[in-house]
């Protein structure tokens, strides 16, 4: 993990995910925001050494057009952080628990016999396409394993 990090946080920040996957969790998707934060210090607060409530708040802001859902997953390993730097004796401000409000809940959508009946046929009228010759055969097999066994997009084998 060495080299991922650059702000003045990157040992503790090593360190945080170093213990998270000792107890168990892979952290992936977290050390990935880690490193955004990271890169934002380094643009924003680069000779910062505390989590102070300026540098946690301005990241903590809502950005154009992002989705309330996407905010709490970007603070969320930040407020961890923090709290794991006070666990080890390292002063940090730590993101209030009402912020951001609550995330919105999505209402899924269940599809009636004939929704599904259209949505296959209109997959099945899919033409040979030269660039991508295997796409007429491929993609009405992909929404059907999609939908036969329940997976979400994210979870089909690349």
């Amino acid at each position: 993990m060495s080299g991922m990090f650059s702000s003045n946080f990157k040992r503790q920040l090593e360190d945080f995910i170093q213990q998270k996957r000792a107890v168990g969790f892979p952290y992936e998707e977290c050390q990935k925001r880690l490193k955004a934060f990271d890169r934002f210090c380094m643009e924003h607060y680069p000779q910062e050494r505390q989590l102070t409530r300026e540098l946690v708040m301005h990241w903590a802001e809502q950005r154009p057009d992002e989705h309330v859902n996407t905010l709490i997953r970007r603070i969320t390993p930040i407020r961890q952080f923090a709290k794991y730097l006070n666990s080890v004796g390292v002063e940090a401000y730590v993101v209030p628990s009402g912020i951001p409000a609550k995330g919105i809940r999505y209402i899924p959508h269940i599809y009636t016999k004939q929704e599904l009946k259209a949505f296959f046929f209109a997959l099945d009228q899919c033409e040979y396409n030269q660039n991508s010759p295997a796409r007429h055969l491929v993609v009405p097999v992909i929404f059907r394993v999609l939908y036969c066994c329940g997976l979400r997009s994210s979870e089909l084998p690349s």
